[in-house]
């Protein structure tokens, strides 16, 4: 079943059981209490015939005299007030007197005995006693509540069924058109909702949904339109990324190229000068094909950490040891503030060393002759925190957002004079994320670039 028949159905079946039960419920209040009334009503009825009988024993003493001439008894019920209470509602023609109205109207007196006086012996009778003088001389016999209905009282009765049931299929027909729209307004969201995912299956990420309300149905509908611009702008950037990696591949194999072309047409002489110019080309695609394999293998998740625990201010003091020469050809000052102190994280050392050694070949390539770099380590009670910033030139605040992107250079016009790949800042991102902490680019006080992560902290 589809699922718009499926709430349609539940829908239903719900308010027919619920009307069904209501109509249940009514009809047996009205059965118990119609009954009541007509009991009530038959020994109000009574009541004059009892207060006759009463006199009528008063002035004969006993019932024998009664049982063989009852004609006393019938005058009693031939008086217009006793016949108008006790003959049944209905058109006057039908009440026209035909013989002994008691026999008619089915009177049945009895003695203590329980004998007939007037009338016959009842199965389960309702007994009125007839008192005389505060003593029980007899019984006024009045049928079982089961046999009081009379054709009109049945009449009545099933008028009231009938109504009643006639009001229970109006509502069922009305909880049958308010499922059907209720159905409709229920599932129309979860078709578009379906159409909007076809159309993503087929790779159109421009598509949106517009979710209306607050119910849950709205909300996925928000969700479906986050999924949407997320694959967007993955799509986006895996675009990017192939036309930039295209890019940086071409220019190096185009010198590459060039040069070994320029040779074999004897343009250039082939000389260690003009070899080591290619060489230099080689290396400079060698790196980017490096980097774009770890790069790789850190998003698929390929690349292995061994953690361990490590004292990073230990791995701080060896990397900027082996960086130093670098730094002093590009005539840079290092300022190294790191606690003396042992400052422990859980973490691959190699890693950290990867992560250190991206940060200050940045450094060498970017940050003007004669400039500071300075390196910091301070400690809260949750995490370690490494700052490494320099003394510029700065970035632009727009860019900072960016710098951890794929290949992404400050300069637009991507420049390859500092040979940097574009891919270091996003390596470090990578590792620092794998160590679960997280990096952050921020303007430095010295005029440059700040470079901030927190590492988790080893809690003793």
């Amino acid at each position: 079943m589809r699922i718009r028949t499926k709430l349609f159905t539940a829908l239903l079946i719900s308010t027919t059981l619920v009307l069904v039960t209501i109509l249940g419920l009514l009809q047996w209040r009205f059965d118990s209490t119609f009954k009541d009334y007509i009991y009530r009503r038959e020994q109000q009825r009574h009541q004059v015939i009892l207060q006759s009988l009463q006199s009528l024993y008063k002035q004969y003493g006993n019932w024998e005299t009664l049982r063989r001439d009852p004609a006393p008894i019938f005058q009693i019920l031939e008086n217009p007030l006793v016949y108008r209470d006790l003959r049944p509602p209905g058109p006057p023609e039908s009440h026209e007197h035909r013989g002994p109205p008691g026999r008619r109207l089915k009177l049945h007196v009895l003695d203590l005995r329980m004998i007939p006086v007037v009338g016959k012996k009842l199965s389960d009778p309702t007994l009125i006693p007839i008192d005389v003088d505060q003593n029980t001389v007899g019984w006024l016999a009045i049928p079982s509540r089961r046999n009081l209905f009379e054709a009109n009282d049945l009449s009545f009765r099933e008028s009231q069924r009938q109504s009643l049931l006639w009001a229970t299929l109006a509502g069922i027909l009305i909880s049958l058109i308010v499922a059907t729209g209720l159905a409709k307004q229920f599932v129309r969201p979860i078709q578009k909702l379906a159409a909007g995912a076809r159309r993503l299956a087929k790779g159109d990420y421009a598509t949106r949904l517009r979710p209306k309300g607050k119910d849950e149905l709205a909300q996925l509908g928000h969700d479906f339109n986050l999924l949407a611009r997320t694959l967007e702008d993955n799509e986006q950037t895996r675009r990017r990324w192939i036309a930039d990696t295209s890019h940086e591949l071409r220019t190096p194999l185009a010198i590459v190229k060039g040069e070994i072309e320029a040779m074999q047409d004897g343009v250039r002489p082939l000389e260690p000068g003009n070899l080591n110019s290619l060489h230099q080309e080689v290396t400079q695609l060698e790196r980017l094909v490096n980097d774009l394999y770890q790069l790789t293998n850190t998003d698929i998740g390929a690349l292995r950490y061994q953690m361990s625990d490590v004292d990073l201010c230990q791995e701080l003091q060896e990397t900027t040891n082996r960086y130093l020469s670098l730094l002093s050809e590009r005539k840079l000052e290092l300022i190294l503030d790191i606690p003396p102190q042992e400052v422990t994280v859980t973490a691959d050392s190699a890693r950290l060393q990867q992560l250190i050694g991206n940060l200050l070949t940045n450094e060498t390539k970017y940050v003007e002759e004669g400039g500071k770099v300075k390196l910091s380590l301070e400690v809260d009670a949750q995490y370690v925190i490494l700052t490494l910033e320099d003394s510029g030139p700065g970035v632009p605040e727009e860019s900072l957002p960016h710098l951890f992107d794929h290949l992404y250079r400050v300069e637009g016009s991507r420049n390859r004079k500092t040979g940097g790949s574009g891919l270091g800042l996003a390596i470090c991102q990578r590792i620092v994320k794998a160590h679960e902490g997280d990096i952050e680019a921020l303007q430095s006080e010295l005029g440059g670039l700040l470079i901030r992560i927190r590492l988790p902290r080893k809690q003793p």
